[in-house]
């Protein structure tokens, strides 16, 4: 723990959320969603809050559903449209 403190000075380890000094001085991996050493109940979320902006989302998938959508209804008024002024 010691050594990796001392390469983290030198800038030759960084530590991310689950690569941390003490995952890698343990030589386990972090239990998934959870903070070791606060909570065995407490979300990486609450545990991390400053980095709360690099947590994924599944906001992503549905603007891409809403988009689609919204494409499809613009296709099929344009269709109804051209076939309303033909006739």
């Amino acid at each position: 723990m010691l050594q990796l403190a001392e390469l983290q000075k030198q800038g030759k380890f960084k530590p991310q959320r689950e690569n941390d000094a003490l995952s890698t001085a343990c030589g386990s991996k972090e239990h998934g969603g959870r903070v070791r050493g606060l909570s065995s109940k407490l979300s990486i979320k609450d545990g991390f809050e400053k980095d709360r902006a690099r947590y994924r989302s599944h906001d992503c998938y549905k603007d891409e559903i809403v988009a689609a959508t919204e494409n499809a209804m613009h296709e099929k008024f344009k269709d109804f449209f051209m076939a309303t002024l033909a006739e």
